[in-house]
């Protein structure tokens, strides 16, 4: 159970970012430029307005 412990997969250095309703994002679908976002990190959390979106890789090649 300990191994799966989301404070120690933030030590490790992942984070979890939420938009501004306290959704989590998982795609570039789920924000647009301007929004703002919170990302949640091991010692606090950073607060971020999104500039940009690129699509991932097989987004892109695929076209969708």
């Amino acid at each position: 159970v300990r191994t799966l412990d989301p404070a120690l997969a933030l030590a490790r250095g992942w984070s979890i970012t939420r938009t501004a309703d306290g959704r989590v994002v998982r795609s570039t679908d789920d924000v647009v430029a301007g929004a703002t976002v919170t990302t949640r990190i091991a010692d606090g959390t950073l607060t971020s307005t999104i500039t940009d979106v690129a699509g991932s890789a097989a987004t892109e090649e695929t076209g969708q």
